[in-house]
């Protein structure tokens, strides 16, 4: 069962659209790497990165037998900061198709290398990066604040779109972390105002400290939020991202249909065989 309650819509390709005009998440056009990338130029660190996917998908799928829920309903969004492109198109050769960065200079680079692959953003940004983003990306976890929220909807407005959007919601109350509060995100949606902006749900951020009752605790409010959202603005709020590389499984059991993993991916990448 997804958060909702209901059965959650597929998560294999592009997400539904809220407006019957404008497409707001572009599917990823189909293909291999592009010529000449080093992909094939380290079969052990390739070997070692599919072998860590296919744990992880295991391990959701477990988490989702626990709780009920369908595998296919959940989406790893691989959160590439900091990484080569070589170990973007290890992805992609993986079958990986959107990747997230939280960086806008990497996200740029990025997208210039490999102007084919679908990025998400999933960190802190400026009104003033609203252009950039509503030309370089398909989604954006992280709009918490209303001049973020304006400057993305004049950006998409004049690249002719609708921009998938999420609010990043501060559900541990930790200071040290961006978000809005629980209050602030049902206000932000009645009604919502943003006519370029598609709301398809929320991202949440586990608390710093890593105490599993303590990280099941926001993850379950951060359900309860996705639910209040869903009623208010209908089928379209079908993304609760939420979970990285140490608490995925607890993010996957509260209702999580996007998990953002990171080092935990990448470290099979990098580290050498063992033995």
């Amino acid at each position: 069962m997804s958060p909702t309650g209901a059965s959650p819509p597929s998560r294999r390709g592009s997400y539904p659209s809220s407006s019957a005009t404008m497409e707001p998440f572009p599917a990823p056009r189909p293909g291999p790497p592009a010529a000449g990338t080093p992909v094939g130029g380290d079969a052990a660190a390739l070997e070692r990165l599919r072998v860590r996917r296919d744990e992880i998908r295991q391990r959701v799928a477990s988490a989702c037998a626990d709780s009920g829920r369908d595998p296919s309903a959940v989406r790893i969004v691989p959160a590439t900061k900091g990484r080569e492109v070589a170990y973007l198109d290890a992805l992609y050769a993986l079958g990986l198709r959107s990747f997230g960065e939280s960086r806008i200079s990497e996200l740029a680079r990025k997208r210039r290398a490999r102007p084919d692959y679908s990025f998400e953003f999933i960190g802190r940004f400026r009104a003033e990066d609203a252009g950039l983003l509503a030309r370089q990306t398909v989604r954006v976890h992280s709009v918490c604040a209303r001049d973020q929220a304006v400057a993305l909807d004049a950006a998409a407005r004049g690249e002719g779109r609708r921009l998938a959007v999420l609010l990043q919601v501060n559900l541990a109350d930790d200071p040290r972390k961006q978000g809005l509060r629980e209050a602030d995100a049902l206000a932000w949606v009645r009604p919502w105002p943003f006519d370029h902006l598609a709301m398809h749900g929320i991202m949440v951020i586990g608390p710093a400290e890593g105490d599993p009752d303590a990280v099941a605790t926001v993850f379950q409010r951060g359900a309860h939020l996705f639910r209040l959202l869903r009623e208010e603005l209908g089928p379209g709020v079908d993304a609760l991202s939420m979970g990285m590389s140490e608490d995925f499984e607890l993010a996957v059991r509260a209702g999580a249909t996007d998990l953002r993993i990171g080092r935990y991916l990448a470290d099979a990448w990098a580290a050498p065989a063992p033995g």
